[in-house]
């Protein structure tokens, strides 16, 4: 009974009193966990007072600030410094997010600097780059692919810019050294240079000049008599005759390798006698003559000599010819052999080449006679190798009973022509006469600009008789390559076949750009063509491209199977060729003249337009 009792009296006490307990009337006792003070119970606001102000068992919840300490100044807290607090501590900020609070240079609001590997900015990564590992950012590097290439790299000659200033191989470490050419020669001088990677205008690699101020003194250059050292040697080897030797061949014998023969004549042949030596003038070969004595070649050359035996500028007179070359290969330049007489001797006045390989440039052979010779003042055989370039053979004259070539014979030899005039040679005969100008026999000739001009034919014995006079060009068994050629104005006292071109026995013939114009009887001769035409062929294999034939005495222009395309028949229109001494003419075409650009036309003329029809067209057209 008891027991219900006490149960009724709990029940109505609680039920009866909601305060009980409440000892600071804050309306809650049972769970206000600070019954003395009002301020505290389970509705109250948390305060950050360090206190439970709403009984849930946590102190300052949700009310706390977080702080963070700014150690360097830079507005941002260190992200490692975070904590939470009533109010900001000294030194704090509310503010986070400084990555390196040891660097107030670092926090979220920095710029990033490309050349640092550093994150300024606080977002986890950089903008710097070094693929090339050359030490340099990317952003600067000009060539982050290459680690020769950076800022402040050495510049070098390689036309890159090495260390990216935007200029290229500006003071390079390695420049070469570039020498300067005043003279224009090819060579410069050690006493005037530049450092550069390429070469400055007016500047060489070369440094080897010894006179810059004179283009023709140069290592390579020819030496001439003139006192100086003209090919850089540091040697004057020069001989004078007569002021150190009495004579030329004195000189020789002492073997001097460099003789210079002054103005005047010279009495006495020479003998170069095997020795590498050239023999010169000072004064050129108007200047300057050798004169040699009947019997005797004014110049020889049979002792194997080769090409460094030089002759050159020289006159060579007086001489049973003017040089003998057996066996040898010698160089000859502007020469003037004249005024030599060979007399009942088969060979040449001239020049008499057997087994030879030689070259005569800017030569002149003129006014030599030859008296039952029965060769031209020329002759070249026996398996010689001749280069005739820039030569003349003119007026000169030849009597025999027979005649093979008025002025070159070529016989078992092969034989090379640039700009050869033959012009003006008389050949008397009292039989037969093969060639006016020409006779070659078992030869090879290639080149180009061949002049025939004016050569004539007359017969030696007016008697009675047979008399054969064949072409001012004849070959036999013999292979010719030849354009721009001109054969005119050959002519013949007696009758005659075939006045420009005769070939028989087997030759073969391909000529270009071919002129034969105005060849037949001398005026007032009354001589007849028996005849052929302009080119008279006996069973000849014989190729002409773009010819031009017209007013030779034949009644045809020419009697072969193969003649070809481009053929003329019209007035040449040469300059002038009224004159009765041919090597006056001028055989140059005359404005107007229908054989300008009328030749082969894969060959050019040295302006560059079609070629010419004749010797003066072609690439050698202005040689002459």
């Amino acid at each position: 009974m008891m027991f219900l009792s006490s149960t009724v009296f709990i029940l109505g006490c609680a039920g009866f009193c909601g305060s009980c307990g409440d000892e600071d009337g804050d309306g809650f006792s049972l769970r206000d966990c600070d019954d003395a003070d009002p301020a505290i119970h389970p509705d109250a606001a948390e305060l950050c007072d360090g206190i439970d102000n709403n009984c849930d068992d946590a102190i300052d919840e949700g009310v706390l600030l977080t702080f963070y300490m700014d150690a360097d100044g830079d507005g941002f807290g260190g992200t490692d410094t975070e904590d939470q607090a009533c109010g900001l501590p000294e030194g704090s900020l509310e503010q986070g997010g400084d990555c390196d609070d040891g660097d107030d240079g670092i926090h979220p609001d920095a710029v990033e600097d490309c050349t640092e590997d550093l994150d300024r900015d606080c977002d986890g990564s950089t903008d710097y780059a070094d693929t090339d590992a050359d030490g340099h950012a990317a952003c600067v590097d000009c060539d982050d692919s290459d680690s020769d290439r950076y800022p402040g790299a050495d510049e070098r000659c390689n036309e890159l810019d090495d260390d990216c200033d935007d200029t290229v191989d500006e003071d390079p470490i390695d420049p070469s050294t570039w020498y300067a050419d005043e003279d224009g020669d090819g060579y410069g001088t050690s006493s005037d240079t530049l450092e550069a990677c390429d070469a400055p205008a007016g500047y060489l690699a070369d440094s080897q000049d010894c006179d810059d101020a004179d283009g023709a003194i140069h290592p390579g250059a020819d030496e001439v008599c003139n006192g100086m050292d003209d090919d850089c040697s540091s040697t004057i080897a020069e001989a004078l005759v007569p002021s150190d030797y009495a004579s030329v061949q004195a000189a020789l014998d002492a073997d001097e390798p460099w003789i210079c023969v002054e103005a005047g004549r010279h009495e006495g042949a020479i003998d170069f006698g095997g020795r590498d030596a050239v023999v010169e003038s000072t004064e050129g070969a108007e200047q300057t003559a050798i004169v040699g004595s009947a019997g005797f070649a004014v110049v020889t050359f049979e002792s194997a000599e080769g090409p460094d035996s030089i002759l050159r500028g020289l006159t060579l007179e007086g001489g049973k010819r003017g040089i003998l070359i057996d066996g040898a290969s010698p160089t000859l330049e502007a020469l003037v052999i004249r005024d030599n007489t060979l007399r009942d001797e088969e060979g040449a006045v001239g020049i008499l080449a057997l087994d030879s390989a030689f070259t005569l440039t800017d030569s002149v052979i003129r006014d030599n006679t030859g008296d039952d010779v029965s060769r031209g003042p020329l002759l070249i055989e026996d398996g010689s190798d001749v280069l005739l370039d820039r030569v003349t053979i003119q007026d000169n004259h030849s009597e025999s009973y027979a005649m093979l070539g008025g002025a070159l014979g070529c016989f078992d030899s092969s034989l090379t022509v640039a700009n050869l005039a033959i012009v003006g040679n008389s050949i008397a005969s009292e039989y037969a006469i093969q060639g006016a100008a020409m006779f070659v026999d078992t030869c090879m000739i290639q080149g180009d600009n061949l002049l025939i001009a004016g050569n004539t034919c007359t017969r030696a014995d007016p008697s009675p008789g047979n008399f054969t006079a064949l072409g001012a060009f004849v070959t036999n068994n013999s292979e010719l390559d030849l354009s721009n050629v001109s054969i005119v104005g050959n002519t013949s006292t007696e009758d005659f076949s075939g006045p420009g071109i005769y070939t028989q026995g087997g030759s073969i013939l391909i000529l270009s750009n071919l002129d034969i114009s105005g060849n037949g009887a001398a005026p007032g001769s009354g001589a007849q063509a028996d005849n052929g035409g302009a080119i008279m062929c006996n069973n000849q294999d014989v190729q002409v491209r773009y010819a031009n034939y017209y007013d030779n005495d034949v009644g045809l222009s020419y009697v072969c199977d193969d003649i070809e395309v481009g053929e003329l028949s019209t007035d040449p229109g040469y300059v002038d060729t009224t004159g009765a001494d041919p090597s006056a003419w001028d055989l140059t075409l005359a404005t107007g003249s229908d054989l300008i650009d009328a030749g082969d036309p894969s060959i050019s003329d040295p302006d560059g337009s079609r070629s010419d029809v004749g010797a003066h067209g072609g690439p050698g057209g202005d040689h002459w």
